[in-house]
């Protein structure tokens, strides 16, 4: 974490190149469904997917749908679990802590039994809560929602810190892929939460969740969903009226417009013209890593290939992996960057600081206002699309009371 502180096209020739290159990505596709395959749960059958119309620009015209990427099976471990729940409200005292329960919707019974019937104890900077999982179950949406903000503004409560999100809207598709039971399904929706500011569900009660299940297996489909996370497919639409030109420009952006222009210019000659996946045209790093997973890695001194790492290194095709020091961060930033109004071109890195400059999220710039990022280094974190006001929500519920969460936008000089 840093601060910023700066307030011709003859037709013969037309068919010889789609005779050569049609095939081509025919067979590219094929091996796109085949590769991506492994990485994105499957959903055929099971939902019918909404297309939505992106707004045009530059860019030219998107077309994009929701779909969820399950973590791959091999990676599903089950946590040692803990037998008991922590909650530590760091600075704050025991009468704060006390007010605070009192001011949520419980009914008396249960404020009293927080109060008076649960271990306490006086660390050295604040106090420590020891709730039962019984008590944890029966928490309120709304007073669950009080007390882990509360927590989440605390140091020291890392389930809580980081809550697994849910869009309302894709909810029931990955219940419906989960094959939990209907006891394990109705446990999850009684735990979820929403918090002002933003419309989606949260979860912070892995623990307690867990140790309810009746077996490893009924765990593993457990994490599995709530693991599983919400990703943007996107194509970019190419016909007779599309500005190749312009378009090719926009996506080129980097050396690669040598690469772009030609398949344009034959796309937009196909009948009814060519829906093209966007990840034929992303920066080499994006494109090698959109919707895929890092290998888990128990050391110490693996690289931790961050929101940070990916923004720095999005045209890389050898990824410079100095870019996981955030002090290397901040000086290429000084020197490399300028700071603009709004993002406009393919890899301007966006930011998400809080009110007083301090940057607690990167992205990249796609287009619209689709980026492309990770959150968090951690092997469960795939790389992905989303919509920037999708980001903001996610992280509106980590940084709680930090109302002014609020987006920089940076250019590199070189690109």
């Amino acid at each position: 974490m840093f601060e910023i502180h700066f307030k011709f096209k003859p037709h013969a020739l037309t068919v010889i190149a789609l005779v050569l290159l049609v095939p081509w990505l025919i067979l590219g596709s094929c091996r796109s469904y085949t590769y991506f395959s492994s990485r994105i749960r499957s959903t055929a059958g099971k939902h019918h997917a909404v297309i939505h119309q992106g707004r045009p620009g530059p860019w030219g015209k998107l077309l994009y749908t929701e779909m969820v990427i399950g973590v791959p099976d091999e990676f599903v471990s089950l946590p040692a679990l803990a037998t008991t729940n922590t909650w530590t409200f760091k600075k704050i005292n025991r009468n704060e802590v006390v007010a605070l329960i009192r001011s949520t919707d419980l009914p008396p019974a249960q404020i009293d039994a927080l109060i008076n019937a649960t271990p306490w104890s006086i660390a050295v900077n604040g106090t420590v809560l020891t709730p039962s999982d019984t008590q944890v179950l029966a928490l309120t949406p709304a007073s669950r929602a009080r007390i882990y903000s509360a927590l989440l503004e605390c140091q020291g409560n890392s389930e809580a810190k980081d809550p697994v999100w849910f869009n309302p809207e894709m909810l029931d598709r990955m219940i419906g892929q989960s094959n939990l039971q209907p006891a394990s399904i109705a446990l999850l929706r009684s735990l979820l939460y929403r918090i002002p500011g933003s419309s989606l569900y949260f979860f912070a009660d892995t623990e307690v969740a867990l140790r309810q299940l009746p077996d490893d297996r009924e765990r593993r489909r457990f994490i599995q969903l709530i693991s599983a996370k919400a990703s943007l497919l996107v194509r970019l639409q190419v016909d007779e009226s599309s500005d190749v030109d312009a378009m090719a420009e926009y996506w080129g952006r980097g050396g690669r417009v040598k690469d772009v222009l030609p398949l344009m210019r034959a796309l937009q000659d196909v009948e009814n013209g060519w829906d093209l996946s966007l990840s034929y045209l992303l920066p080499p790093l994006a494109r090698d890593r959109l919707y895929t997973y890092p290998f888990p890695n128990p050391s110490a001194n693996v690289t931790k290939e961050d929101c940070f790492w990916t923004a720095f290194n999005i045209f890389s095709s050898a990824p410079d992996n100095r870019f996981v020091d955030m002090d290397f961060v901040r000086k290429n930033l000084d020197k490399d960057y300028y700071s603009i109004y709004e993002p406009s071109q393919l890899g301007d890195i966006v930011f998400l600081a809080t009110a007083d400059g301090s940057v607690i999220h990167a992205a990249t710039h796609v287009a619209d206002d689709i980026v492309f990022t990770k959150n968090g280094y951690h092997y469960t974190q795939p790389w992905l699309m989303m919509h920037r006001k999708d980001m903001l929500e996610t992280y509106v519920a980590r940084y709680p009371g930090k109302d002014s969460l609020r987006f920089l936008y940076f250019r590199k000089k070189t690109i």
